[in-house]
């Protein structure tokens, strides 16, 4: 048989460095030293009569036959960890490990206490780790590894390399004092816009998709703090009555929950796209079992919110 004088574990290292083109970077993930990089890749170069791989000024550009190779590679290595996988680790969960998860807060808030309850209970091995987000795609902390999970939001097309699901959308809501005489008795457009607003936006900055949705009716709110989070969102709406805060369904409904009788919720009078949220990871952890896991236990905590 020809694959008694084949390396399996050298298809890997070929697939790093096509998706890589940097050899440092490929070391790095293959956790092997430069020099032991530089043997398997002799070894490849051997085994396939090609040079597969030749330096330029941009690193490390892959020949004809290198080419030719790569997408059967990429094919066939989800298949070897499926297979490992099934037959080498039946109890992945007591596996010892470490997960970071990037979130943004208005998902960490109400997702990160269920999740790590079911962490401990099923994975007590297990250490999660989170990095707050914007809810952009973190495409290098995930290629390097130093994030292995991200959820985010709005993701138009996925760079290659990839893999997203979809956790579902987050309506827009209204937001108000409960003395906010400007919406009584309910909200309307000319009501809305008569009030200041309160703008919450990654960068703390006063332009959002309510904006664009305004902009669209020929209309603009009148916006007068920026604020990079929602910690002083609700003590801002119980001093300044006359301000309103657009916000999603989920985060409103957990203001309410602190103040019952001083906030109230209203539906928007005009259309805003809701939000949608995604899961995205790296094609390399794909098939790791305890990780694939992890994406469920996600999953099914952002259903029950």
């Amino acid at each position: 048989m020809n694959i008694l004088n084949r390396d399996l574990n050298l298809l890997l290292t070929f697939h790093l460095l096509y998706q890589e083109r940097n050899a440092s970077r490929a070391a790095q993930l293959l956790n092997v030293s430069q020099p032991a990089l530089s043997h398997k890749l002799n070894k490849l170069r051997h085994e396939w009569g090609d040079p597969l791989f030749v330096k330029t000024a941009r690193g490390l550009t892959p020949t004809p036959k290198a080419n030719q190779l790569a997408e059967q590679i990429a094919q066939l290595l989800p298949t070897l960890e499926r297979f490992y996988a099934l037959h080498s680790e039946p109890d992945f969960l007591q596996r010892e490990d470490e997960i970071r998860i990037a979130l943004p807060e208005s998902v960490e808030v109400d997702v990160l206490p269920p999740l790590f309850r079911r962490v401990r209970e099923r994975a007590p091995n297990v250490r999660l780790l989170t990095l707050q987000s914007r809810g952009e795609v973190l495409y290098e902390k995930l290629r390097q590894g130093s994030c292995d999970i991200a959820v985010c939001r709005d993701v138009n097309q996925i760079q290659e390399g990839y893999v997203q699901q979809t956790l579902g959308e987050e309506p827009y809501v209204a937001l108000v004092s409960s003395a906010n005489s400007l919406v009584k008795p309910s909200l309307t457009l000319e009501r809305y816009l008569a009030c200041d607003h309160l703008v919450i936006t990654p960068d703390g900055g006063l332009l959002s998709d309510v904006d664009d949705a305004l902009k669209a009716l020929n209309m603009a709110r009148h916006s007068v703090i920026g604020l990079s989070n929602n910690q002083a969102r609700n003590q801002i709406l119980l001093e300044n009555p006359t301000t309103l805060v657009t916000t999603t369904a989920r985060q409103a409904r957990l203001a309410l929950g602190h103040y019952p009788n001083l906030l109230e919720i209203h539906p928007l009078p005009f259309n805003v796209p809701p939000i949608s949220l995604y899961l995205v990871w790296h094609q390399r952890t794909d098939e790791d079992p305890l990780r694939r896991w992890l994406r469920e236990q996600l999953l099914l905590c952002f259903q029950a919110r």
